[in-house]
């Protein structure tokens, strides 16, 4: 037996119970290098744990799924989209929001991504390839997302808004075949040497809105030959926040996309008439969800433009102007809004954090408002509760179709009704696992003790209270992973950013809730021998360069030391609260003074005043001197992108986020503005 194996480099030796001779058992536990013993039992668990074990690929996913028959082939996102365009030809599937933009029906789209899916396999995407996406969010993402999938390639989208290096980190662990961007993309390089990069323009020759009907006819004549697929094929990668220091790849089937439309179509009532909203961000599966609840139901799909305004009476304002009717949103965002500002959304998802049961009921009345919950790994969402009751606090609801929660404890066993324990997910629309780290699939993603053989669950490392009634009401986390603004965050990726930099000897990161509940990242750091610390606004530039803006901590804090428990482990318990000072004139990490601290009024010239007052309106706090430093004030990133879309609105200049980070004081940025001016 060791001889046979020796003829091959490396593998997995699995011992079935029920499988051939136990007494040959002896003569291949002493298996070659290169191979691994890693399981014994039935012969499902073996699989299972082959499942686990062997290194997700889309190139392995795709060699490895079955062909399909007609009934599975029904279930992928091609097939479900293509049948609601049959069903509403004429019905509008986008609604022009930006400049260059058109109406968009059902039978257009259908047309459309034809035609950019044909295009793409022209161009080598196809099952096996992976094509990134780096656009600005606009029609164009929904007609990419399409496109992508039905050319058999798996869709990975990037925020172009993100760090060249952060693009560079992930176009390097996905390999994709195909690079989608703006002209002039630099990073496309990062992809590796088989990799191409293109315009949307060179894949999508034909404006929205323009196509003909004998346009339509060529393109389905030439979508005859695009591939069919089974529901286990990759459709999506999607990258969060990694524990080790690293964004971790989720890689996401079609087989989750007939549960989703279900639970759009019957519990939210995306159909017909409705409008849906897409604000976010193109790197969160959250613009999934979005895009689905529109294109897979007949309704339209009412696309937020990239550099518009993300929060406050802009974002109320674009979203009743356009009539959206259904709107999924981050509790910290819908804060943002003024009251009674959405007299035409229908039905309100909250999503991505606990919202509270004061906001709930802020935004209860003349509505549907419902709590959605799921990570990526879900396919977007796991749970969906009732219509909110005011006063209530907001559960996590019961499982969505097509997939189960279990509440475990530490042994996974079944919890008793109010207890808390861990939540995990089963069901069809769990992901195949995370792209090349088989180490990671294995610790997330097990078998299932309550399905049937082969079956797995997801660990979701979220705490969660089985209540009498059977409803979930969240409890926590696990783990140290964190959720901000909506954001899931690692912080061992934000320390691990925070170790780059030469002055930086030890780093925690945490995050803190203020009085008025707004939670923000706040880095903790000890000095390296003799390195001067550095200062806030350095410390920030430097970090986003490789981090995008929900990963930068707002706050800093010097340290002697990183306090530790007996056992060694840090004792965040210890770590001092950070200080908010009224105007701490960008003081350095240390607490120590930066420029000496102006008074607190506004600054001599007029754009001074102005930005004076923007940060004011948005920090909610009474006055801002010229020198007062944004962060020191209390500002995140959430902050952070409303300041800047006012600036942007008031002056007609763009601010990049690292523009606050540089520039936090509002002097400083007031002459940001002048030189881009």
């Amino acid at each position: 037996m060791p001889g046979i194996l020796d003829e091959c480099p490396e593998g997995y030796l699995m011992l079935a119970d029920d499988a051939g001779d136990r007494s040959l058992w002896p003569a291949v536990l002493d298996v070659p290098a290169g191979w691994r013993a890693v399981a014994r039992g039935s012969r499902e668990h073996c699989l299972a744990v082959a499942q686990r074990e062997r290194p997700i690929s889309v190139e392995l996913l795709a060699a490895q799924t079955p062909a399909p028959n007609p009934s599975e082939s029904a279930r992928t996102l091609p097939a479900l989209f293509g049948h609601q365009a049959s069903q509403t030809p004429d019905a509008p599937a986008l609604i022009p929001t930006g400049p260059d933009e058109h109406r968009v029906t059902f039978a257009e789209l259908s047309a459309l991504t034809d035609r950019g899916a044909v295009a793409l396999r022209a161009l080598g995407a196809g099952p096996g390839g992976t094509v990134a996406v780096i656009l600005p969010r606009s029609q164009a993402t929904a007609v990419a997302f399409v496109s992508v999938l039905k050319a058999g390639a798996v869709y990975l989208p990037i925020d172009p808004s993100y760090p060249e290096e952060r693009v560079r980190n992930l176009l390097a662990d996905a390999r994709p075949t195909l690079v989608i961007a703006e002209p002039g993309f630099a990073a496309a390089d990062a992809a590796g040497p088989r990799a191409r990069a293109v315009t949307a323009d060179e894949v999508f020759t034909q404006a929205p809105g323009k196509g003909t009907q004998a346009g339509r006819g060529t393109a389905a004549a030439a979508a005859r030959d695009l591939p069919a697929l089974h529901p286990d094929a990759p459709a999506y990668l999607i990258y969060t926040s990694g524990s080790t220091g690293k964004p971790k790849g989720v890689v996401v089937t079609h087989r989750g996309f007939a549960g989703l439309r279900r639970t759009h179509l019957k519990q939210l009532g995306a159909a017909g008439d409705a409008r849906v909203a897409m604000i976010a961000s193109v790197s969160f599966d959250a613009s999934v969800w979005e895009m689905c609840m529109a294109l897979l139901t007949g309704a339209a799909l009412v696309v937020l433009p990239q550099h518009a305004a993300a929060g406050g009476a802009p974002l109320a304002d674009f979203l009743t102007r356009h009539r959206v009717t259904h709107l999924t949103i981050g509790p910290a965002v819908l804060a943002t809004l003024p009251a009674d500002s959405l007299p035409t959304v229908r039905v309100l998802v909250t999503a991505g954090e606990a919202c509270g049961r004061e906001l709930a009921a802020a935004w209860i009345p003349g509505r549907a408002m419902v709590n959605a919950y799921g990570p990526t790994e879900t396919t977007v969402c796991a749970t969906l509760s009732a219509p909110l009751v005011a006063g209530q606090t907001p559960p996590l609801g019961a499982a969505v179709p097509g997939l189960s929660v279990l509440v475990l404890d530490e042994g996974l066993r079944p919890a008793t009704p109010g207890a808390v324990a861990e939540l995990f997910v089963a069901g069809e629309g769990l992901a195949a696992g995370y792209l090349n780290r088989p180490d990671l699939t294995a610790q997330r993603f097990l078998a299932c003790p309550q399905g049937p053989p082969a079956s797995r669950m997801y660990r979701t490392g979220d705490l969660v209270r089985l209540l009498e009634d059977g409803r979930l009401e969240f409890a926590g986390r696990a783990d140290e992973q964190m959720k901000i603004h909506g954001f899931r965050i690692e912080p061992a990726e934000i320390v691990s950013a925070m170790l780059a930099h030469p002055a930086v000897a030890q780093a925690v990161v945490l995050a803190h809730e203020d009085a008025k509940g707004e939670r923000r990242l706040v880095g903790y750091l000890v000095a390296a021998q003799d390195e001067q610390v550095p200062h806030p606004a350095a410390l920030r530039e430097f970090l986003a360069r490789s981090l995008p803006t929900h990963l930068v901590p707002s706050l800093y804090m010097v340290l002697d030391r990183i306090p530790v428990t007996a056992n060694g482990k840090v004792d965040r318990a210890r770590l001092p609260a950070p200080v908010l000072g009224a105007h701490a004139s960008g003081g350095a990490a240390d607490g120590s003074k930066g420029p000496e601290s102006a008074p607190a009024a506004p600054g001599d010239g007029a754009w001074e005043r102005e930005l004076c007052e923007i940060f004011a309106e948005v920090l909610e706090v009474p006055d801002v001197g010229p020198m007062d430093d944004f962060f020191d004030l209390g500002g995140t990133s959430l902050h952070m992108m409303a300041a800047i879309s006012r600036i942007t609105e008031r002056f007609g200049v763009e601010l990049a986020p690292g523009d606050i980070f540089r520039a936090p004081t509002v002097a400083e940025l007031a002459a940001i503005l002048r030189d881009a001016r």
